[in-house]
């Protein structure tokens, strides 16, 4: 497994981009979501693409906070499509990545989700 090194983003930010670029996709668009897998055991990944939003209020809005109205723009990065398994998780750390951490699977190796435990 190749490990792939993808922008950090803040949490919320990939859960809503991931949340648009995926769930809030016409049906039509869906089939041009790009997924890709570094090998036979890693998991299935979704290219979320760059993309950019003006966070805060502007200056026109009643009641607005403190806040500078700014852009924020987000790199391209890969999310998995479904949760890891303890299996892709020990196939990780067996090639040298994943940051050597095993978790406690509990007894539950093989094809249960880490987030079971």
């Amino acid at each position: 497994m190749k490990a792939r090194a993808f922008a950090s983003v803040g949490l919320m930010a990939a859960i809503g981009l991931a949340a648009m670029a995926v769930g809030g996709l016409p049906a039509s668009a869906a089939s041009t979501v790009k997924t890709f897998a570094d090998c036979s055991t890693c998991p299935d990944m979704i290219v979320i693409p760059h993309g950019a939003f003006m966070m805060g209020s502007p200056s026109s809005e009643m009641y607005r906070g403190a806040e500078t109205q700014h852009r924020v723009t987000i790199p391209s990065f890969a999310l998995g499509k479904h949760e890891v398994t303890f299996a892709q998780w020990d196939a990780c750390v067996a090639d040298g990545g994943c940051g050597g951490f095993r978790p406690d699977d509990h007894g539950w190796e093989g094809e249960i989700s880490l987030s079971s435990g």
